[in-house]
């Protein structure tokens, strides 16, 4: 079947439109609430490619008993993921919800897992710190660029393999990257001269987007320290993994301190940030600061937006491993 796809840039974002064909669950029965839950009308949700329904943005259309802080014709976000299949109405905890402030727009308010997460890993970080980090292209390294640019905080970013490597360079640029560089770059001696010419970094910041052997990070020790954690990591791994790993190595060498994120923090103890494992009432200040932000135009998220018919073709597109530096969203359009 031929592929129509639309493409429109506005404020730092792209939406596309798809032609394919796909099925959206049954909604969930709302009439009748449990304690503490809470009815959604669903406008967008976010594409991982699993069948299972993760991040999403809509407004609340009923309460159950014992519900605070969150009312009827409220727009919200479930960070934490909705579970199940992909529909249009659900019933959802009211504990995994965030209040989201007027002016958030529906594609973005199903993606905020990213730029909270970024909020979180500059948390402790003063203006005028410097901050180095790994997997710069992903959405949370994206993230972390603008709000680092936001609070007067230097980066140095390193973007992962990617076939769209000199487009991420130029994007972070110019979104408030101070020095952005493919990963190329950083395993020259130029890379370890520029680091030397600049303040030691206040934080090492590591994401490795994919590995073909995820298995030997459970060999990391508990309690080792950041550079021996990558250090241990890399002396198991395949060759085509040694080239992301060397780095975080590096980077957590000349750091005070390293975070974590990504599909594979969870197996490095002690360094692992995530908006997912924090409960929506700690996320509240962040909230405020993103929120702000995208307002008022100062962070963009890239968003490449399909129609619930082609709930097929936007997983199929999540699941390739370099479909874009966009994230796929599921627009209900209400």
């Amino acid at each position: 079947m031929a592929l129509l796809r639309r493409s429109v840039g506005f404020a730092g974002r792209l939406f596309s439109t798809t032609t394919c064909r796909a099925s959206l669950a049954a909604a969930d029965d709302v009439s009748k609430l449990g304690p503490k839950e809470v009815a959604v009308q669903f406008s967008a949700a976010q594409v991982t490619g699993t069948n299972e329904m993760q991040s999403a943005t809509g407004v609340v259309t009923a309460v159950g008993s014992g519900v605070t802080g969150i009312a009827a014709n409220d727009t919200v976000a479930s960070v934490a993921g909705v579970g199940g299949a992909f529909r249009e109405v659900a019933k959802v905890p009211a504990g995994s919800l965030l209040k989201l402030p007027a002016g958030v727009p529906p594609e973005f308010g199903c993606l905020l897992e990213a730029p909270l997460t970024a909020a979180l890993l500059l948390k402790d970080v003063a203006a005028g710190a410097t901050v180095v980090q790994s997997g710069a292209g992903t959405p949370v390294g994206q993230a972390v660029v603008q709000l680092a640019k936001a609070k007067g905080i230097q980066t140095v970013s390193i973007v992962e393999p990617h076939p769209e490597s000199e487009e991420l360079v130029k994007l972070l640029k110019n979104i408030g990257g101070d020095i952005v560089m493919p990963i190329e770059f950083a395993h020259s001696s130029e890379f370890n001269d520029l680091m030397q010419d600049l303040s030691k970094p206040t934080l090492a910041i590591h994401c490795i987007p994919f590995l073909q052997d995820p298995s030997i990070l459970k060999k990391v020790p508990a309690g080792a320290a950041p550079y021996s954690q990558w250090k241990v990591v890399m002396e198991d791994a395949l060759f085509e993994d040694k080239r992301q790993i060397k780095i975080s190595a590096t980077l957590a060498a000349m750091s005070a301190a390293s975070v974590s994120h990504g599909p594979y923090a969870a197996e490095l103890p002690g360094t692992a940030v995530s908006a997912k494992s924090v409960g929506a009432k700690e996320l509240e200040a962040e909230l405020a600061l993103v929120s702000d932000l995208l307002s008022s135009g100062s962070m963009s998220l890239w968003v490449e937006s399909f129609p619930p018919e082609d709930l097929k073709f936007a997983t199929e597109t999540a699941t390739q491993l370099f479909h874009s530096y966009r994230t796929p969203v599921l627009n209900f359009g209400k």
